[in-house]
């Protein structure tokens, strides 16, 4: 929704530039007299967000993976054409992050320090916003102030522990021959999965209820608490590609996208990378999601 009040400045260029912008994205614009509703909510009422700006830093250097941060860098340069800060995440500590108000984590493996961790938690305070992407999101696992966490309840945590501990007592008269086929029951190389979206969240904003995630990685959390489970798997898996045995059994009601309010920011859970190697589209556009509309 644009206002004609708040483009004031803009004049009679108004209609030119609105006019000018369908044309180029193939969108319809639908000009109304009044922002008063015979049904449903009033335009410009509580109801309605302004949107802001992103001012976006995305980390890079050696604690993220060379190709997802090129994934990450790629989607803002070549398909939006949006500007973006690349910090070094070893650098973090050092670096003001006042002038940005998102934050984005590349796969990769985080070794971020303790007066990092403290700063970005100030920041997410203060109104800043953080994208995790993929195994980014372990970074934050169980990490004191983050609703983040494998298992939703002791109980669960205890009784995963004390299957695997079978499991390992099973294993020990397994033979040397089938430990390469016993590996690939855990692990997911690449299969889609079939999600659940909660459309009525922004971060789910013009998606259809039923979402097809292009998983990569064995990472697995069950629904977390306090925060919004966008996108979950409920028992019906997979839907193509291949994921091991066990693998499958792990993925069974879990949460693949995920927004948690810390503050006065937020921070979004993206298990599965939506954008792998930059040809899933759908994924693109849940990524901007992120990006625009979703943690505010």
């Amino acid at each position: 929704m644009i206002t004609r009040g708040d483009n004031r400045d803009m004049e009679q260029k108004l209609d030119q530039k609105l006019a000018s912008i369908a044309k180029e994205f193939q969108q319809q614009c639908t000009a109304v007299q009044s922002g008063f509703a015979e049904s449903g909510r009033d335009l410009g009422s509580g109801s309605y967000s302004l949107i802001q700006t992103p001012r976006i830093a995305v980390l890079s250097g050696d604690q993220t993976s060379g190709n997802e941060f090129g994934q990450v860098w790629y989607f803002f340069e070549q398909d939006l054409n949006y500007p973006v800060t690349i910090i070094d995440a070893g650098r973090l500590d050092r670096i003001n992050l006042a002038p940005f108000n998102l934050l984005i984590m590349p796969e990769g493996r985080y070794r971020l320090s303790d007066p990092a961790w403290e700063k970005i938690n100030a920041w997410i305070s203060a109104g800043g916003r953080v994208i995790a992407i993929g195994q980014a999101v372990t970074a934050l696992e169980d990490r004191k102030g983050f609703a983040l966490t494998r298992y939703a309840s002791d109980e669960a945590k205890r009784a995963a522990e004390k299957a695997s501990d079978q499991i390992t007592l099973d294993e020990r008269f397994d033979q040397y021959g089938i430990q390469e086929r016993k590996a690939i029951s855990n692990m997911i190389p690449g299969a889609i999965f079939k999600v659940k979206m909660d459309v009525t969240h922004p971060l789910a904003y013009g998606m259809a209820p039923e979402y097809f995630s292009l998983k990569t990685s064995e990472l697995a959390y069950q629904p977390l608490k306090n925060a919004w489970n966008v996108g979950t798997i409920g028992s019906e898996l997979m839907i193509s590609g291949f994921a091991g045995k066990n693998a499958r059994e792990e993925q069974k009601n879990t949460v693949v996208f995920a927004v948690e309010n810390k503050g006065g920011g937020s921070v979004i859970y993206l298990v599965d990378n939506p954008l792998f190697r930059a040809f899933w589209e759908n994924g693109k556009f849940l990524f901007s999601n992120a990006v625009f509309f979703a943690g505010f």
